[in-house]
């Protein structure tokens, strides 16, 4: 059953119990999970999408013709899972009920967020790299 206005009770974060944060450090601990959970959101969203945009018929036929349909699609789709998981940063942050604009502003977010994650991804992953190389130079050396 699809709603026109997201509320507490629609999608599946809505059955956990509820968070509540008091002080600073709890505040920056609403932020850091709404980060995560973002963040997450973002890359599987991104991927899930680049099966559409990848794909030879979209790239050799649709995007030419429509270069704008990509970030309709791109926005459309998060605020959906935005929305169905009844997910709002700024209510999580905040403390607040969900809201239509917070819903539409996570979901701008998480759409623009998945370049970001992956950019964020192969850094850690190179550092990983690095690590493990300087430690393989450390053991030879010893």
């Amino acid at each position: 059953m699809l709603r026109a206005v997201p509320d507490t009770t629609v999608g599946h974060l809505a059955s956990l119990p509820p968070i509540t944060f008091t002080g600073w450090e709890a505040f920056a601990g609403a932020v850091v999970i709404t980060l995560v959970l973002m963040l997450w959101q973002a890359l599987l969203i991104e991927r899930a999408l680049a099966l559409l945009f990848e794909a030879p018929f979209y790239r050799d036929r649709i995007e030419p013709r429509f270069p704008t349909f990509k970030p309709i699609i791109a926005y459309s789709t998060s605020y959906l899972a935005v929305w169905w998981y009844g997910f709002d940063a700024f209510a999580m942050v905040l403390g607040r009920p969900l809201s239509t604009i917070g819903v539409a502003i996570t979901a701008a977010s998480v759409c623009g967020g998945s370049k970001w994650v992956i950019s964020l991804a192969s850094q850690f992953i190179e550092g990983a790299k690095e690590i493990r190389d300087k430690a393989e130079e450390i053991k030879k050396e010893q």
